[in-house]
């Protein structure tokens, strides 16, 4: 089967921590990484607030986030019962870091490499 997970963080420094956490988790449980690391584009928002809503209506104050993202694509050579093992390694390293992520997969007969 093959397994993507993706994870999200507004620093960048914290992402590339847990991505080098879940490589190195992955090659200690023995399953293939096919792709290391597949950086997704940022996510920018920004918005302005003004400084005093009475007068000065040009003295503004402007703010950006940015949301980096990475992509991780695994594909598991042995059972799922120690792929589903190897998960809940990575779920504990995620909840202890302040990242977002979400995962996918396929199944064997849809699976293109």
């Amino acid at each position: 089967m093959k397994y993507c997970l993706r994870i999200s963080s507004f620093d960048s420094q914290v992402l590339e921590a847990v991505l080098t956490g879940v490589v190195v988790l992955s090659k200690k449980c023995g399953i293939f990484v096919t792709v290391a690391r597949i950086g997704l584009p940022r996510r920018r928002s920004r918005f302005t607030v003004l400084r005093s809503p009475h007068v000065d209506k040009k003295s503004r104050e402007q703010y950006e986030h940015l949301l980096h993202s990475s992509l991780v694509t695994f594909v598991s050579l042995r059972d799922s019962v120690s792929f589903l093992k190897f998960f809940k390694k990575i779920k504990a390293l995620l909840f202890t870091q302040p990242v977002e992520w979400a995962y996918t997969y396929q199944t064997a007969g849809s699976l293109t490499l």
